[in-house]
């Protein structure tokens, strides 16, 4: 293979690289540690995303519990796809079936928000999520306390867009009363995502704009 030949197929692993991400997930939001149960108000963008268009590219932003087993309810978006409200749990790392389970639920308008809830209790390991107010799902997953994420998750590339915003979000105390979340040293974000926060419990994922450097493919 020519000098030249051989320039260009790194050229082209690069820019495959940098589109995909390597198949990677990025992350932006908060945690909140001894709680037993979660709840969000999650709002979709008033328009859609700009997603890389590969495959199982897309986006999701939610509330669940921690592995091994958990429960996770949010909506999620795929191109070609509206925005949709789910439901997934996780079990016996997650042999399908019976380990997981995933359904789609109602679309979720553009600049809309649901409510999205899950629910534990230390008197039993079983967990039941909640879309607007409806139970969807039940799974046994742990006894509670547990940590609660309220988090967008990306998937594929880092070049998909992302802005949602959790306002209000809550969390179940000891004394099963509902309220707002009070760790604000838990948030984080995987860079060029970012969170914009004006309360702990009223926030917003966000990618940070970069400047897309595209290299000039050389072919001879």
């Amino acid at each position: 293979m020519s000098k030249l030949k051989s320039v260009t197929a790194v050229l082209i692993a690069i820019f495959v690289l940098f589109v995909q991400g390597a198949s990677a997930n990025w992350y932006a939001g908060t945690t909140q540690s001894g709680a037993y149960g979660g709840w969000a108000y999650i709002r979709t963008p008033s328009v859609p995303p700009n997603i890389v268009s590969v495959p199982d590219s897309g986006e999701y932003n939610w509330v669940d519990t921690p592995g091994p087993n958990w429960i996770q309810t949010g909506w999620g978006y795929f191109p070609g796809n509206p925005a949709r409200a789910y439901v997934e749990t996780c079990i016996n790392n997650c042999n399908d079936p019976p380990g997981r389970f995933f359904q789609w639920y109602d679309v979720q308008s553009w600049g809309t928000t649901y409510d999205y809830l899950i629910d534990g209790s230390a008197a039993s390991d079983v967990w039941c999520a909640y879309i607007n107010g409806v139970q969807t799902k039940c799974q046994s997953i742990r006894t509670a306390p547990s940590d609660i994420y309220f988090l967008s998750e990306i998937l594929v590339s880092s070049r998909n867009g992302l802005d949602t915003l959790f306002d209000p979000v809550y969390y179940k105390n000891a004394n099963y009363t509902w309220q707002v979340i009070d760790q604000p040293q838990n948030f984080g974000a995987d860079f060029p995502y970012a969170v914009q926060i004006f309360t702990p419990w009223h926030f917003r994922t966000y990618r940070v704009i970069t400047f897309d450097i595209f290299l000039p493919l050389i072919m001879k």
